[in-house]
């Protein structure tokens, strides 16, 4: 009788523990928040991809940048809780997303002169001059609004809604990186 009581206080001390952790405000830096959002965010550009590619493969090269973009070349900085409300159990979050390019891409224009860049796979008819190459490889950080709430279930829901500089962003990501495969693509298969 003596271990049931036990078992027993160990059961009850457990459900509480759940129920005030499931209570608790979402935290705006968690990584599975952050996870979700990367995931809202291949979504939303996934729906903005099929708007404006025309052809199949055009829509499955996208997406498949928008993966990668998504996943990688995105990261969450100066994440902070904007506002709370404990009625509801939910809070606003802010973020800034900044985006990077790899290295080697990177590398790979600032190689390049004016003159081969602007006849690269997507850049012709653009003819770039130099400060354009130049912002053109810099991202500017965007800032991102997000809610999260908690259920009585302890599920947290998670809504944002991208700014257009997100989209933007990712039509220059989209642009270099794909510049860049073409042209390995063909420097290294004689394409």
């Amino acid at each position: 009788m003596k271990y049931s009581l036990h078992r027993l206080f160990f059961y009850f001390l457990t459900i509480i523990l759940i129920s005030c952790n499931s209570n608790s405000l979402p935290d705006c830096n968690d990584p599975f928040v952050k996870m979700e959002l990367r995931s809202i965010m291949e979504e939303q550009l996934n729906k903005e991809v099929v708007m404006y590619e025309t052809s199949e493969k055009e829509i499955k090269e996208a997406q498949f940048f928008t993966s990668i973009f998504s996943n990688n070349g995105v990261e969450f900085d100066f994440v902070r809780k904007t506002e709370i409300n404990e009625k509801l159990n939910s809070c606003e979050c802010s973020a800034q997303m900044s985006i990077q390019l790899e290295p080697t891409i990177i590398n790979f224009f600032n190689n390049l002169t004016l003159e081969e860049v602007n006849n690269l796979y997507g850049f012709n008819g653009m003819y770039l001059n130099s400060s354009e190459l130049r912002s053109l490889l810099k991202f500017q950080n965007i800032d991102v609004l997000y809610s999260l709430q908690t259920t009585e279930n302890g599920e947290v829901f998670i809504e944002s809604f991208l700014p257009q500089k997100t989209f933007e962003a990712f039509e220059q990501y989209f642009l270099l990186n794909n510049a860049y495969q073409e042209e390995m693509a063909k420097n290294n298969f004689g394409v």
